[in-house]
């Protein structure tokens, strides 16, 4: 019986020790909602740049109809981006990334993220929202203004604009 408990001992060790990288590097983990550990995730922990693009902005940089930039370019991470093709509510740790650009497309003017947190602003549909300087100093984070403002016009497809072809 003895010989048993060790084996099923180091089963279970052999069993987390092959896991554990894959569940970290699954992209699942979700930073809490503040400017600076959201930066963290969406540029080391889990860079948006390896993320797809949101449905219907696909061709990557699109002209934009937003008040965030002449061009725009959507990423949306996989938990997210799962729902959103399934035509599901999008889940909490759902993030979505605007890059926005310049008028000559290469020239980066901001990041303007949003993250769907459990609780966090029940009333916008629990987005944390943040507006980067390229480089990633946080120029404005939370329930901001301009980003409420806008989005409540999209509450009946969870305040998020598409194109979805």
């Amino acid at each position: 019986m003895l010989k048993n408990y060790k084996i099923n001992w180091f089963t279970l060790l052999l069993a987390v020790l092959v896991a554990f990288p894959v569940l970290a590097a699954s992209g699942d983990q979700v930073p809490p909602p503040e400017g600076k550990a959201l930066w963290e995730h969406i540029s080391q922990v889990d860079p948006y740049q390896k993320w797809e693009h949101l449905p219907g902005y696909e061709d990557g940089i699109t002209r934009a109809k937003s008040p965030h930039s002449r061009f725009v370019e959507l990423f949306v991470n996989r938990i997210g981006l799962e729902a959103y093709k399934a035509g599901q509510p999008l889940p909490n740790g759902t993030i979505m990334v605007k890059v926005n650009y310049g008028t000559d497309k290469e020239k980066i003017v901001s990041v303007t993220p949003m993250y769907k947190v459990d609780g966090y602003n029940p009333e916008a549909g629990d987005w944390f929202w943040c507006i980067y300087t390229p480089g990633g100093k946080v120029h404005q984070e939370g329930k901001v203004f301009g980003c409420l403002n806008c989005h409540k016009k999209a509450k009946s497809t969870n305040f998020v604009y598409s194109r979805q072809k």
